[in-house]
């Protein structure tokens, strides 16, 4: 880790002590995995209801799951907002709540149909 000393030094202020608190591992979806759950979701789910994004930044403890048993990973997101309602609030927001149902269905069917892909069965 690198310190921020050219900034401190420009603005004449005293040579900061930067601390590094948290770590996390970069977490990485296993291509295979995600080619196969996201055919799985798209079978349950309907076409209209998956959506591959873009690679996204932040921190994220997830990778630390997967990579402490070696174990391929896929990491996902699913919506649970009414999207007429605007913008939905981001997580760790004070306003994040998402709508009840359909969101724990949806959300139970995913998991439930990620874990039978994982093991290489269907429903």
């Amino acid at each position: 880790m690198t310190t921020p000393t050219g900034e401190a030094a420009v603005s004449g202020a005293p040579e900061p002590l930067v601390e590094e608190i948290y770590t996390f591992p970069r977490c990485h979806n296993d291509l295979d995995e995600t080619e196969r759950v996201e055919s799985a979701l798209r079978a349950e789910l309907g076409d209209e209801n998956v959506a591959v994004s873009r690679p996204l930044m932040g921190s994220e403890d997830f990778g630390h799951l997967a990579d402490s048993i070696g174990a391929p990973s896929v990491f996902w997101m699913f919506g649970g907002f009414d999207l007429s309602e605007g913008e939905p609030p981001v997580n760790h927001s004070p306003y994040f709540g998402p709508v009840l149902e359909p969101t724990l269905t949806t959300g139970t069917r995913a998991a439930v149909t990620g874990i039978l892909a994982y093991l290489g069965t269907s429903r």
